[in-house]
């Protein structure tokens, strides 16, 4: 799996998810999960990717999710990454499984295959989340010396 569409229980899913990291976010319905659990959303003309590794949501300028594969599948699927973990990891991903970084990037995790593994979808978004929410307001380059997860 690469990219697997969301149907509406799905798109729930992804909702309660993504609202881990992102608590402000409005009743939105999502349309795609891809291989690292970025999950995407189709809003006012473009394409918004939500990221549990960078807490980022980046904004493409395309109406639809199929303009943006076909217009620029490269940055948005990580095929490079993705070439690189699937020549180490032949198996496929499970369901509800996607590959995360061990140390996300919003942490100084390395942008790296060494930095990945399989790990299940549901657990590394709220896992994230709840890092990201504790650390998002910290100068850049505060020490992390524990973390709690609630």
């Amino acid at each position: 799996m690469s990219l697997r569409k969301h149907d509406r229980t799905s798109a729930v899913s992804a909702l309660r998810m993504v609202r881990e990291m992102f608590p402000d976010l409005e009743e939105v319905s999502f349309t795609a999960v891809d291989w690292m659990g970025r999950q995407y959303l189709e809003t006012n003309g473009m394409v918004v990717v939500f990221d549990p590794g960078t807490a980022e949501a980046l904004g493409y300028d395309y109406p639809t999710l199929e303009e943006a594969l076909a217009a620029a599948p490269d940055e948005l699927l990580r095929t490079d990454l993705f070439a690189e973990w699937q020549a180490r990891n032949p198996m496929s991903l499970g369901e509800g499984q996607c590959v995360g970084y061990r140390t996300p990037l919003f942490l100084g995790g390395a942008d790296s295959v060494e930095n990945l593994e399989a790990v299940n979808l549901e657990v590394y978004w709220s896992i994230h989340g709840q890092i990201w929410l504790q650390v998002k307001d910290l100068p850049p380059g505060t020490p992390i010396t524990g973390i709690n997860l609630t």
